[in-house]
């Protein structure tokens, strides 16, 4: 039986109507977001946008298909890059990329761990030079143990 958005709302509900109320705040705070680099979708879009995002990862196989999954919400207008999870009662704030490296492999990267620090930050102002060294942070991290494995791997 494939997933669809029935499925997703009778596991979520609670959940995506607490995500769609954060993005009509978030909306409030357009200099925040546009500092931030999101695009947030308007809410009243935001089931199409799910429906596709379910239907699409219900065509994905191998790396895509073990990677992505149908309850992540995407939430920028234009893209399918940047998500919050219902699964986790801190609804993350997340971007997937691809790293193009031996061992090819998807990734998040996290820009909040609690969309309620997010919602902190936005309310008192956005501390932007911590963001950006968190992100550098991240990405550094990331290259450190992808040419661990490689050594490990002798790639």
């Amino acid at each position: 039986m494939v997933y669809n958005f029935n499925d997703f709302l009778s596991e979520y509900s609670s959940e995506y109507f607490a995500i769609k109320s954060t993005l009509n705040y978030m909306l409030t705070y357009p200099e925040s977001l546009i500092k931030l680099d999101l695009d947030i979708i308007d809410p009243d879009l935001l089931d199409n946008h799910q429906k596709d995002w379910i239907r699409l990862v219900s065509q994905f196989e191998g790396m895509e298909k073990n990677f992505f999954k149908p309850y992540w919400v995407p939430i920028t207008a234009d893209s399918l890059n940047t998500f919050m999870d219902p699964s986790d009662k801190d609804f993350p704030l997340f971007k997937s990329h691809y790293f193009f490296l031996k061992p090819n492999h998807y990734y998040k990267e996290f820009l909040f761990y609690k969309i309620t620090d997010l919602l902190s930050e936005i309310d008192s102002g956005i501390d932007f030079d911590w963001l950006e060294a968190h992100r550098l942070a991240g990405i550094f991290n990331r290259l450190a143990i992808v040419n661990e494995m490689r050594n490990a791997l002798k790639i």
